[in-house]
């Protein structure tokens, strides 16, 4: 018996030992927004409002997410926003959250085996209105804001790949509509931020 027909057992064990380990999960951070200063809006209450509702199947993936769109606007309102006033109220009305998950072609034939192609691509939109409301059933002043973003995804991306990538889509797609619902509100709510 040579060398190498004893190291061939050992080299297979190893091979197996190493394809059947499965990927260290990684630290998933939720949206934080604490290191931005507090808006302080001249109302009594704050209320956060889901209009939108999650049909929680195929090709919705919101709710397969560590942290969904939806989950990041109230970690965002909680996190930047601070009622100091004593009537009114501010409405944040969450209209959209959704993220949608799309096929993409693959390459065809013997060298689509040999091919690492991306698998899906991921469409996350959230859609939020704020409204402040005195005495009357209508608004006194209103914004609306509209933020998408999108990533994809290869084929031999493990589990817990996937999962940061759908944490990194919701932390992009949050730090835009941060700056955007900012600037939005100095604008057209600005009479009501003190």
């Amino acid at each position: 018996m040579n060398k190498m027909t004893m190291f061939i057992p050992a080299i297979i064990s190893l091979l197996f030992i190493t394809a059947c380990s499965t990927e260290a999960p990684q630290n998933l951070h939720a949206p934080n927004f604490t290191n931005y200063p507090r808006i302080n809006i001249d109302t009594a209450n704050i209320e956060v409002i889901e209009d939108y509702k999650s049909p929680q199947t195929a090709p919705n993936i919101e709710h397969l997410m560590p942290y969904s769109p939806a989950d990041a606007m109230q970690i965002w309102v909680k996190d930047r926003l601070h009622a100091t006033g004593s009537s009114k109220i501010l409405q944040v009305d969450i209209i959209d959250a959704s993220v949608i998950a799309t096929e993409l072609p693959k390459t065809q034939g013997i060298k689509g085996l040999f091919t690492n192609d991306q698998d899906k691509r991921y469409d996350a939109r959230l859609e939020v209105e704020m409204r402040i409301y005195g005495d009357s059933a209508l608004s006194e002043a209103s914004t609306n804001v509209v933020i998408t973003r999108s990533t994809t995804i290869p084929e031999n991306a493990s589990v817990v790949s996937r999962k940061a990538a759908y944490n990194q889509l919701v932390l992009d797609l949050t730090k835009m509509l941060n700056e955007k619902l900012e600037k939005n509100m100095r604008q057209y709510l600005n009479n009501y931020i003190k």
